[in-house]
């Protein structure tokens, strides 16, 4: 749940190197995913080394503020990505974002940045191990 409608949070992975340490932002072999809200809008934000872009979501459900959502975010040994969010009383109203990205590392850490203008509120945090990523 979040409140606040002025700039931004964000939930992803940034990677790591294969022995664990950081890979700085700006550096080679930098990636990182994640679910932003900027303002009202949702959108996945992605950086690889120094490309940074957006990606937009597919699904009918309108997020709103003061509103328990699930949220999954995951990727598998086919390099795809997924986030999915959805209402936590109406899963079957979904946003999805999904991306296959050749070379995503398979060593990340978990990211969140909220905005001095917004609260985050996470209720249960799991990590669990999955073996693909349904893509239909």
């Amino acid at each position: 749940m979040y409140t606040g409608d002025k700039e931004a949070f964000t939930l992803g992975f940034d990677a790591l190197q294969g022995n664990g340490q950081l890979i700085k932002n700006g550096e080679k072999g930098f990636y990182s995913v994640a679910m932003q809200v900027m303002e009202k809008n949702l959108s996945a934000h992605i950086i690889q080394d120094t490309f940074i872009g957006e990606g937009y979501f597919k699904g009918d459900l309108k997020l709103r503020e003061n509103t328990w959502y699930d949220i999954v975010l995951g990727f598998d040994n086919e390099e795809n990505y997924i986030i999915k969010i959805w209402q936590t009383d109406d899963p079957e109203t979904q946003l999805t974002y999904v991306r296959n990205w050749k070379d995503f590392p398979t060593n990340y850490y978990f990211i969140g940045w909220v905005s001095a203008k917004r609260s985050l509120l996470i209720d249960d945090f799991t990590v669990f191990k999955f073996d693909g990523i349904n893509l239909k």
